[in-house]
């Protein structure tokens, strides 16, 4: 309320304190996850790098089968959302994928795999200190990219098809 009772709206600088440097990540990470939503020129080839195997440290990991109806949800859940600000989590990704199955051992240790899978392929980055991880900007494109063809290009060429 302003001295003479009227509403007014003003724009503040955060220059000081802890908040500041916290909220600018957190827009900041907010405004990279809505640009990168949108598909670019390059995602085939991103595609194609995903599809192979990936090597980190001395462990090697699978491609992902893009067409697989699991990778598909995998992807949703990670590209959620609730998870852009703060991250997700195994527990969060099990609640999001398995929720019948939260305390089964082999469940989590499913999820456990399709993390450091998602890592090795460069589509997700642990938070320091955390139990934490974050989606790069490659894989917000790569995986927004993987779930817009197969479910709006590769459903139209099916259906192209089927009518021809």
């Amino acid at each position: 309320m302003g001295a003479n009772g009227e509403n007014h709206c003003e724009f503040v600088s955060l220059c000081r304190g802890l908040y500041a440097g916290v909220s600018l990540t957190i827009n900041k990470r907010y405004a990279d996850a809505v640009a990168g939503a949108v598909p670019t020129k390059g995602i085939v080839e991103q595609i194609e790098k995903v599809t192979q195997k990936a090597k980190k440290g001395k462990k090697s990991h699978t491609g992902f089968n893009v067409f697989d109806p699991e990778a598909t949800r995998l992807f949703q859940a990670v590209l959620h959302g609730d998870f852009t600000i703060n991250g997700i989590s195994n527990k969060e990704l099990r609640k999001k994928l398995f929720p019948d199955s939260m305390a089964d051992k082999k469940v989590r240790n499913k999820v456990t795999r399709m993390l450091a899978k998602l890592r090795a392929h460069g589509l997700i980055r642990k938070a320091p200190r955390s139990f934490k991880y974050y989606v790069t900007p490659k894989g917000r494109s790569t995986m927004s990219g993987i779930i817009y063809l197969k479910e709006k290009e590769y459903a139209n060429f099916i259906l192209n098809r089927a009518a021809a």
